[in-house]
């Protein structure tokens, strides 16, 4: 199937698959949502502590880094080694919930497949060579998937750029 395909580079038509893409966006946000208010509690924690070493540790990233090793390394979930993985969990997050909006993004800032680039799409994922309305349907996917081209308002056009 991918062979015919790079024979044929205007059939380069893919779902963008909205929904799930718009679910993992709301998931990504859920669990930011949740994140914050820990940071928060540490920050104002932060903010009234007067211990001089703690102090150090919110004003000095070797510091704060270092502590949390040093609790780590004798087996203990300490306070700077759980603000330590809180905010690697929160860069994590973050950067991943970035990448899918910019990614979602693109697709949607991408045209639809023109009606006859999806009828000749159409026409050669159910092996109907003649062309003719009706013709064979037999899908090159079975299942569910038979119906991947179903939703024009799903389908993205991908392009091989101009010269």
């Amino acid at each position: 199937m991918t062979n015919e395909l790079e024979e044929l580079p205007l059939h380069t038509i893919y779902r963008r698959i909205d929904e799930l893409a718009a679910r993992n966006l709301i998931f990504y946000q859920a669990e930011l949502a949740e994140l914050g208010p820990q940071q928060k509690v540490y920050d104002e924690e932060d903010r009234l502590e007067k211990d001089f070493a703690i102090q150090n540790c919110q004003r000095n990233w070797n510091t704060f880094e270092a502590a949390a090793e040093i609790e780590e390394s004798q087996g203990a979930l300490g306070r700077e080694n759980k603000k330590t993985k809180l905010a690697l969990k929160i860069w994590d997050k973050l950067e991943k919930y970035y990448a899918a909006l910019v990614a979602h993004q693109l697709l949607l800032n991408n045209q639809a497949p023109s009606r006859s680039t999806l009828t000749a799409m159409r026409n050669w994922f159910f092996n109907n060579t003649s062309g003719v309305p009706g013709g064979e349907k037999t899908a090159q996917l079975w299942g569910v998937s038979k119906t991947i081209f179903d939703d024009p308002h799903d389908l993205v056009a991908l392009r091989v750029p101009a010269d």
